[in-house]
């Protein structure tokens, strides 16, 4: 009896335990169902990976869109007092990327469905204005706007004052600025290098258009003499500066035809016939020998007549005293000519192209008797003499039927073709410039 109690006691104890353990494997599938579905929504949830320096808040948002599907609903004026933002993240959800950009930012955002809407921080209510002893004293007034040149393009860093005070600030990248000014009858002075100065006053006016012009003023000319660059005012040689607007108005084959009659002082000389070199003079023939001044381009002692293209003249400076002997020496007696070239300037490549055509005509032909007018006149002056007729010239008079006008023969009508194309730009270590011509002279 005692071997079959100690069998029962065992058999329960060992269904107490097959239950205890089914339980635990019921949860414990459980817990790796859930195990699973945890893992599958983390592997399932899109993760973010930004790094950007100093990037625009839109640049930011863009990323964000096209990783997580989610979309941006903002305006540019919500943006246009956003600060630009370093971000570095790895593997990061939507929320702590949203975190890291409106970090330190007047901006808050709401996530509605797959859209995040940014908004603008509210200022707290202004306090109201305290009457203390007949005092009143009035808030100051916050104002915004934007300044564009007159192709609508964003000024930016263009200066924003109040006229008469210390309170002033500066356009963003788009133009954008915002000022708290004392009144409604504050004036606000926007200026720029380059363009004139606006004065607009306050009022009831809180959002501001301002539209900035181009100033219209003369730059002060400017002449190299070899060894510096100095003001044409402040030169005590005897120089001349050649306007380059009106030497780009004729359409010439050397930098002679180019100068001609722009210079006091300077006399060209052409033979007129179809690429045929220009002679220049500088005040007069100083010798005998040589009378031809001396051709600096760039730098480099050269022959400009027929070697450089007109079109690639970005200045010419005619020095004509003996001062030009003290830089260059004796080959400067007969006076200097300074060409600087065009130079590519830092920025996308751009690319000018001109054509110019025109015709050329003998300005007057000579007034001459026809056949029929000469043969009377020969016919009367052998009249008049007593003697025959020669036989060729009488047959002539008989039979008049040559009558050719040698003068429409011998002259024609010229033609002038005059094509120009060039490509420049470069960076801020090195710019570029290429440019091709073609010049075409028909004379008459």
């Amino acid at each position: 009896m005692k071997l079959l109690y100690l069998t029962e006691a065992s058999l329960n104890r060992s269904r107490l335990g097959l239950t205890k353990l089914v339980r635990i494997m019921k949860l414990s599938i459980v817990f790796l169902f859930a195990a699973c579905l945890t893992a599958s929504a983390k592997v399932n949830s899109q993760r973010i990976s930004i790094s950007l320096q100093n990037a625009p808040l839109q640049k930011v948002f863009k990323e964000i869109q096209t990783q997580s599907g989610y979309q941006f609903l903002y305006t540019n004026r919500a943006l246009s007092k956003a600060k630009k933002v370093s971000i570095s993240i790895r593997d990061a959800s939507l929320e702590e990327a949203l975190a890291l950009c409106f970090k330190d930012q007047q901006l808050t955002y709401t996530i509605i469905e797959k859209t995040v809407v940014i908004k603008v921080k509210k200022d707290p209510e202004p306090k109201p204005a305290v009457v203390l002893q007949s005092v009143i004293t009035i808030p100051p007034i916050d104002i915004t706007g934007r300044v564009v040149d007159e192709s609508n393009k964003p000024v930016a860093g263009a200066s924003v004052t109040v006229k008469n005070t210390n309170i002033g600030t500066t356009t963003n990248e788009n133009g954008f600025f915002s000022l708290n000014v004392p009144d409604g009858n504050a004036v606000l002075e926007i200026s720029f290098v380059g363009y004139t100065t606006r004065t607009i006053t306050v009022g009831t006016t809180r959002n501001f258009d301002v539209v900035l012009s181009l100033e219209n003023k003369k730059l002060e000319d400017f002449v190299v003499i070899g060894y510096q660059t100095v003001r044409k005012r402040d030169l005590t040689g005897a120089t001349g500066v050649v306007n380059m607007t009106n030497a780009n108005r004729v359409s010439a084959q050397s930098v002679g035809e180019a100068i001609q009659g722009l210079v006091p002082g300077v006399t060209v000389r052409n033979t007129g016939r179809p690429g045929s070199e220009s002679s220049i003079e500088v005040r007069g023939v100083s010798n005998f020998s040589l009378s031809r001044p001396l051709f600096v381009i760039d730098g480099m002692l050269s022959d400009a007549n027929v070697t450089i293209n007109p079109d690639d003249i970005a200045s010419i400076q005619v020095l004509k005293d003996a001062s030009a002997a003290a830089i260059y020496g004796s080959r400067a007696g007969n006076g200097v000519v300074i060409i600087t070239t065009k130079k590519g300037k830092e920025g996308p490549a751009k690319i000018n192209f001109s054509a110019r055509y025109g015709v050329q005509q003998i300005p007057k032909k000579w007034d001459v008797m026809d056949a029929p007018q000469f043969l009377s006149t020969i016919k009367q002056q052998y009249q008049n003499s007593g003697a025959t007729l020669p036989t060729g010239i009488a047959s002539q008079v008989t039979n008049n039927t040559i009558n050719t006008n040698w003068q429409d023969e011998v002259y024609q009508t010229g033609q002038i073709q005059d094509y120009n194309i060039g490509i420049s730009g470069g960076s801020q270590t090195a710019n570029f410039l290429l440019s091709a011509g073609y010049y075409k002279n028909k004379g008459v």
